[in-house]
């Protein structure tokens, strides 16, 4: 047997075991060697953290303001994972990746190259999540650089330009994808999905070319194998994690090609949706057959994606903030003013970034919009996913303020 094969197989195996730990469940809560959150959306990339001691300091008031830094231009939110923060920003031509101590702010590293800025229709500067372990930490930018570094120096251990290894041209928007880490794989959508090895940057298996792509992949297991879920421009995608053969797939035109909501998914459902007056599907996957469950034009998820509680889906809808049933597609209730926001769910409690800048906590109510408080968080046009983590929220605005916030006494 090949190196390569046995590296594929022990991918595959850990993936798998893992994987199957975490899925079982529908979206309870469910247990994990590493909780941190350290990769967009989180461990298991659904936007939930079981975090739950914040909650008793809520009540006490707050959260107060711990310290703010300027990041430069930009959508990429936050990775905390071992008391240090990473994150993106665009400043005088050149897009920079930061490492930050979670208690203070203060910038341990930086790592910064050319980059132009992408300011088509907003402020501009890179939209990817930095996905960080204790060996790399792994970036993408808007003219689809990954940019690959050691964790502890901030220093390069390799670059690659995936438009010319993929033959990907940058779509309108230039690339948004957040980098995925499993295992011993980094996967990225840039149209055509690809897996790397994490450590040398060789390349592991990639998919053709499904479109310009702005949303991030998907771990999730379908009846007891490793799989990706992806929406790029042609519409959902499930692949093979183990070596990205084409599972199923589902056909989503939308306006300007722009499919940039992260799928979620619930054992063998999958729910996606897009902005531009769209809306959104969910899709069972299972026998790897896509058969649509129910279609809604009451989720249309320009940028943000949803989160999903107890049965229910909690999104943007454009600029409302709308819950609907899983099962059947049907509006609970939707709540307007908050703008095009973004959101997390952290125990049974929704943490919001409206679009003004504002932090909301909220339940995740069944019957209606019910606010717990609101704190100014990061000033100036709010797009990006707020974090929490460790007890803080981290809010990022699109001028580049970042804005720590603490539950703690």
């Amino acid at each position: 047997m090949s190196s390569n094969l046995r590296r594929r197989l022990s991918v595959w195996c850990v993936a798998g075991l893992a994987l199957a730990a975490l899925g079982a469940a529908s979206n309870s809560p469910r247990a994990s060697a590493d909780e941190s959150w350290s990769q967009w959306r989180g461990p298991r990339r659904d936007g939930v953290s079981v975090e739950t001691k914040w909650i008793e300091s809520l009540s006490k008031g707050g959260p107060k303001e711990l310290w703010t830094v300027e990041l430069g231009l930009g959508f990429s939110a936050v990775s905390v994972f071992k008391e240090r923060v990473y994150s993106m920003g665009w400043r005088d031509g050149n897009d920079s990746i930061y490492c930050l101590e979670e208690s203070t702010g203060k910038v341990i590293w930086s790592h910064s190259y050319p980059s132009p800025k992408w300011d088509n229709q907003h402020e501009g500067g890179p939209a990817s999540t930095p996905a960080v372990d204790d060996t790399v930490v792994a970036t993408v930018s808007r003219e689809a650089q990954l940019v690959v570094l050691d964790p502890a120096t901030g220093k390069p251990r390799y670059v690659k330009d995936l438009k010319k290894e993929l033959h990907v041209d940058p779509p309108n928007w230039g690339f948004c994808c957040s980098p995925l880490l499993m295992g011993d794989q980094l996967i990225v959508d840039v149209g055509v999905i690809a897996a790397f090895d994490k450590t040398t940057g060789n390349l592991l298996w990639k998919s053709k070319n499904y479109g310009p792509a702005y949303s991030s992949v998907v771990p999730f297991v379908l009846e007891g194998k490793p799989a990706l879920a992806a929406f790029p421009k042609s519409g959902l995608v499930v692949l093979s994690q183990s070596d990205g053969a084409e599972v199923t797939t589902y056909p989503w035109e939308t306006s300007y090609g722009v499919n940039a909501s992260t799928p979620v998914v619930m054992g063998t459902k999958i729910f996606f949706s897009s902005g531009y007056s769209k809306g959104g599907a969910l899709v069972d996957v299972a026998g790897g057959k896509a058969k649509q469950v129910w279609v809604t034009n009451e989720m249309r998820s320009q940028m943000s994606s949803c989160v999903l509680y107890k049965g229910l889906l909690y999104g943007f809808d454009e600029v409302r903030l709308v819950c609907l049933d899983m099962d059947t597609g049907t509006t609970k209730w939707f709540e307007r003013g908050l703008g095009k926001g973004a959101l997390m769910l952290a125990g049974d409690k929704l943490v919001i970034a409206a679009e003004n800048g504002d932090l909301i906590i909220a339940e995740a109510s069944t019957d209606k919009y019910k606010q717990i408080t609101r704190v100014t968080g990061a000033k100036g046009r709010n797009w990006t996913a707020p974090v929490l983590a460790d007890g803080k929220v981290f809010c990022r605005s699109a001028k580049g303020q970042l804005v720590c916030l603490s539950f703690g006494d």
